[in-house]
Formats: C-alpha cells, structure tokens, sequence
C-alpha cells in the first residue's frame, strides 16, 4: 500500500511516502520472526552418521531440518494430507527455503511424517522431488553433489534404522499419531488448528 503525503500547496509535486508501510512490513516481520523462534528446529545431521551411512545419506540429511509446525504451516491446505497438522507436530524441512513463507516455498519443501520409521522415506521422496527438481534456493552444486552421491551410493547396512534412532537421540518421540520433540510433548495452543 502506498500513502500519498499531502504537500502544502506551493508544492507542484506530490511524493510518496513509503516508509509508514516500510516499518509495518518490518514489525510484522519481526513478529513473524519472533512466533518462529518459540517453535524448535534443529540440523537432521548428526555428528556420527558418517559412521554409519553413505555419503549420499549424510549430504541428504544435511540438507533437512526437524521443526515444529507453527501457526503458518497451520493455515491453508497441505497437499496429500488426510489429517490435519497440529501445532507443535514436527516434520522435515528444506533448509534452504525454509525461510521463506509457506506459499513462496517450491513443491516438497516440508514433509510431516505420522511414524518415526516414516522420515527416512519421506526423506528420500523430499531428495527426488524437492532437492533435485523444483527447488530454486538449492545451490546447483549442492544438487550435483547430490545426484553423483546418489548414482554411487550402495544401500547403506541399518541405513533406515539408524535414521529411527537418530531422531530418538534427537528427543522426537510418536504422540498420538504425530511425532513431536520429546521436551515439548503438552504442546496444544488451542491443538486443533
């Protein structure tokens, strides 16, 4: 919105005065920054995966990051959800437009996953869909990175497994359906968004 400023009339010229809308811009932003900051996230990488996965899975896991679905994610449709998300619910998120507001990021950027079994395949499906094709924020050499990690890559022995326990030792637990961090698990605000 831009608000004219009315110039005595001497003044042959209007001007626009945009710096009303400029600080209402920047209060809401920092409102939005600071409702996103009370909500958890953190690397889905893990010190030790070297140890135990292929380089493809650790970039991957790089790549993503757990996070508790706040108001935004709340609001509007999720493609291919049967069930409503709850405030607090934790899934994975595209670290490099995670940023961005929901109707801004690409197709794929944020999956919720009902099991902890489940990330590991949501994971995969967020690498195919979102990572190496509809992304823009993916930096190319990070997408090459990962397409030549991919096509060596053997099936890494416990690979699913290590995953399910990488998000225990990350405190996500399974509560009622979803999965949430273990340290926030009487999360409601009014639960039923």
């Amino acid at each position: 919105m831009v608000h004219l400023q009315h110039q005595p009339p001497s003044s042959l010229s209007n001007s626009v005065d945009i710096s009303f809308d400029q600080k209402q811009q920047k209060h809401h932003h920092q409102q939005q920054k600071q409702k996103s900051k009370s909500l958890l996230s953190r690397p889905l990488y893990l010190e030790h995966d070297s140890s135990c996965l292929t380089a493809y899975q650790c970039f991957l896991r790089k790549q993503i990051e757990l996070f508790e679905a706040g108001h935004e994610e709340l609001n509007g449709t999720a493609q291919g959800r049967n069930t409503p998300l709850k405030y607090g619910q934790v899934g994975i998120r595209c670290r490099h437009c995670s940023h961005l507001p929901k109707p801004l990021r690409a197709r794929g950027s944020v999956y919720f996953s009902r099991t902890i079994d489940g990330v590991y395949q949501v994971s995969q499906n967020m690498s195919k869909i979102h990572f190496l094709q509809a992304c823009t924020l993916v930096p190319e050499h990070t997408k090459d990175q990962l397409k030549s990690l991919q096509s060596v890559s053997s099936r890494a022995s416990g690979g699913k497994e290590y995953w399910a326990e990488g998000l225990r030792v990350l405190g996500i637990i399974e509560e009622g359906g979803i999965l949430r961090f273990a340290s926030n698990s009487t999360i409601n605000e009014d639960d039923d968004h």
